[in-house]
């Protein structure tokens, strides 16, 4: 049977008294919505994540999953593994209970799966690190204590046999406290699944986390090369931020990315991190790693001796999809999809949406025709508007200064349904991601797109 849409999922999800009609939990309760109506939602691995307040007020992660192919995933029983797994170890503060349910929700009056999770409050790593990188008081011992923290929640999967699969900046979550948590379990190692071949790898984690040569590689050694990344580079930022200026922000990535990883001997970014006293030495060993082989990056990145192959030839995974903002059509068809659009901006305003809610609208192209449309919401919204708004005679707000900017944004596809039209668009999570290209990425950009 095919998966639902992700338009299709979040109609349902507005009626919890049927699309959860076998959830108890959820039945009652009700979808946490956006200014503009829409229930909000996430991208992740294979699947959307939905925010269900449940008549208690708890909240809860309803993951759906729109990407077919998850009977192939043997998904009930590797769910059911990982589920016994983080129950197991309560002790593993940075886990999250998971509860996999095959007939989770209800769309069209057919079942479908779907993951529950508690929901975790907190950022992602990427957004905690823009925050951080914008704040003229921020504590450098901050950035080192979330550091800290990821590498035992790594050190303590490790330890019991098992691994995430996929440590990226959308995966990790830091809370004020500045604990974390791992959310996306659809790739995580356990070694009971050492005698289950039909449970082998289904993804291979995040391109600007993963060596090269990783492959279908599924053991806990999985996580090994993306920590040193992450690791690298929160040291790096540390000691230098405005490496996030440079290299980071992008939705993409921190500091490094899979090219960097392919030729690391020509890389602008590693020869920023290998220019910093602190951590020369650690950013000249992971050089090193994304040069030998998969079997040899544990070795490499303690410093050992290794053998680095005369002619060691990698090429980059494929990254997100690039598409010009005029694509409409097949923008549409990627509803739910993660890609990177870019564009002009022709036109952009704030209006007040559900509740008396700010909503900035950045059009690349003309909304009256549905055109690709980037959404801002809430603070995003007041901050673009305190930054490059103006308000009109007749009290329309207009963020004029952006009207020629030419921008890219990297997130998931969401159809919003206005005046019989369905407008792809793509949410700006802060105000400070957004950046006036140049020419140079332009066209970068474009021969992506071609």
């Amino acid at each position: 049977m095919r998966l639902p849409s992700l338009l299709e999922y979040q109609r349902a999800v507005q009626i919890p008294a049927e699309a959860f009609k076998t959830v108890p939990l959820l039945r009652t309760g009700r979808p946490i919505l956006t200014p503009q109506g829409m229930p909000s939602v996430a991208s992740g691995g294979f699947a959307a994540t939905f925010k269900i307040e449940a008549a208690t007020g708890d909240r809860y992660a309803v993951r759906c999953f729109h990407k077919q192919g998850q009977h192939d995933r043997n998904l009930p029983e590797r769910y059911r593994h990982i589920a016994a797994f983080v129950a197991a170890h309560p002790d593993h503060e940075f886990l999250i209970d998971v509860v996999y349910q095959d007939d989770g929700i209800t769309v069209g009056s057919n079942p479908f799966p779907t993951v529950r999770m508690q929901w975790a409050v907190g950022d992602t790593l990427g957004i905690w690190l823009e925050d951080w990188a914008e704040d003229p008081h921020r504590d450098p011992a901050a950035i080192d204590t979330v550091r800290t923290n990821i590498a035992h929640a790594v050190s303590a999967l490790q330890q019991a046999g098992a691994a995430h699969g996929d440590l990226q900046h959308g995966n990790i979550l830091v809370a004020p406290d500045l604990s974390i948590r791992l959310i996306d379990y659809d790739g995580m190692y356990l070694e009971t699944f050492t005698r289950m071949p039909h449970l082998e790898a289904i993804e291979q984690g995040h391109r600007n986390y993963q060596h090269p040569g990783r492959g279908a590689r599924y053991d806990t050694s999985i996580d090994t090369f993306s920590a040193a990344v992450i690791d690298l580079s929160l040291r790096a930022l540390q000691h230098r931020p405005r490496l996030w200026e440079d290299y980071g922000g992008t939705g993409e990535n921190l500091i490094l990315g899979a090219d960097d990883f392919c030729d690391p001997a020509n890389s602008s970014a590693f020869a920023e991190l290998v220019s910093i006293p602190e951590i020369a030495e650690q950013a000249r060993r992971l050089q090193t790693a994304c040069q030998v082989d998969y079997n040899q990056v544990a070795a490499a990145l303690a410093g050992q001796a290794v053998t680095i192959p005369a002619a060691t030839i990698f090429t980059a995974a494929r990254g997100s999809d690039v598409f010009r903002a005029e694509q409409i059509d097949e923008l549409r068809r990627l509803q739910g999809q993660t890609v990177t659009v870019f564009g002009t901006i022709q036109f952009a305003s704030v209006t007040k949406g559900r509740g008396g809610r700010d909503v900035a609208l950045l059009n690349l192209g003309n909304y009256e025709n549905g055109d690709f449309t980037i959404v801002g919401y809430d603070t995003v919204a007041e901050s673009l508007f305190a930054a490059f708004g103006t308000t009109t005679r007749n009290h329309k707000r207009v963020l004029r200064k952006l009207h020629g900017w030419r921008v890219a944004i990297t997130g998931m596809i969401v159809l919003y349904e206005y005046r019989g039209m369905l407008v792809p668009q793509i949410e700006l999570v802060r105000a400070g991601l957004l950046r006036n290209l140049t020419a140079d990425k332009i066209a970068e950009l474009t021969k992506a797109a071609a």
